[in-house]
């Protein structure tokens, strides 16, 4: 790309790629794409878990009203999403580091690539969720999302964090794809995916939906944490909560100190 050059083309449509370029309603409506494509996802998410019998049995103590506090995080967290949207086109579009070439299409740079960011995204997660766990820390960010011990609300519940803890989380995503690009070259299609099905499993994990994919994913591995949280740390998959011996797929015995 042409250092000055920051057109976007798709076949014959040209698009305006540098956002200090668009207009305030081209801003606006950016945002709103963004905002608006994220209540649609959790809408569909709830009207699954409505139909989904096989449920987590309750263990934690469950926050049943959120309050002010609540509800800002929850609206400041999800508006914040398009900026780390718009940061991870920019990134795709100028680094020089994704391909977005339809013929360069292949099983590494697109399955490959999604697979390698939770790898990577969870390489620095865990240590992350877990210095939030130190006790000199917890009490300024991460106890505010550990008030819910039993999660049930999907996004909402997900979502209603420190806003410090999520933008850092969500800023993690382009880290991970910015070092998967250092190894291999990726697909531009595969961001998405890795996005989209991000969020829908840390949506997954915030419900009683039991949900499994064999040795991948496991919605009663984060709701364990919830309730006991010395374990399982990881916001994808527990592949170094293994590693570490923080994996726990059950409640141990009463002994084991438990969030109320």
């Amino acid at each position: 790309m042409n250092a000055t050059d920051t057109t976007l083309r798709v076949g014959d449509l040209e698009l305006e790629a540098d956002w200090a370029r668009w207009s305030w309603g081209e801003l606006a409506a950016f945002w709103a794409v963004v905002v608006i494509g994220q209540e649609l996802l959790f809408f569909v998410l709830e009207a699954f878990d409505r139909a989904t019998s096989k449920r987590i049995p309750y263990s934690g103590k469950s926050l049943e009203v959120l309050g002010w506090k609540d509800w800002a995080f929850v609206y400041f967290n999800r508006l914040s999403v398009p900026l780390m949207t718009y940061h991870m086109f920019w990134y795709a579009f100028s680094s020089g580091d994704i391909t977005w070439k339809v013929e360069d299409i292949g099983l590494l740079n697109t399955l490959g690539a999604v697979v390698a960011y939770y790898i990577v995204y969870d390489l620095f997660y865990v240590p992350f969720h877990a210095f939030l766990h130190v006790r000199a820390v917890y009490p300024w960010v991460h106890k505010h999302h550990h008030r819910q011990a039993a999660p049930s609300r999907g996004n909402t519940d997900a979502s209603n964090t420190h806003p410090i803890e999520f933008v850092l989380g969500e800023y993690l995503h382009l880290v991970a794809v910015a070092v998967v690009a250092q190894i291999f070259t990726p697909h531009v299609i595969s961001i998405p995916i890795f996005v989209l099905v991000g969020g829908v499993m840390a949506s997954l994990n915030h419900t009683r939906m039991d949900l499994e994919i064999p040795h991948f994913f496991d919605t009663k591995a984060h709701d364990l944490h919830h309730c006991i949280p010395t374990c399982n740390y990881g916001q994808y998959i527990m592949l170094f909560d293994k590693a570490y011996g923080t994996f726990r797929a059950s409640h141990k015995p009463a002994e084991e100190k438990k969030v109320n």
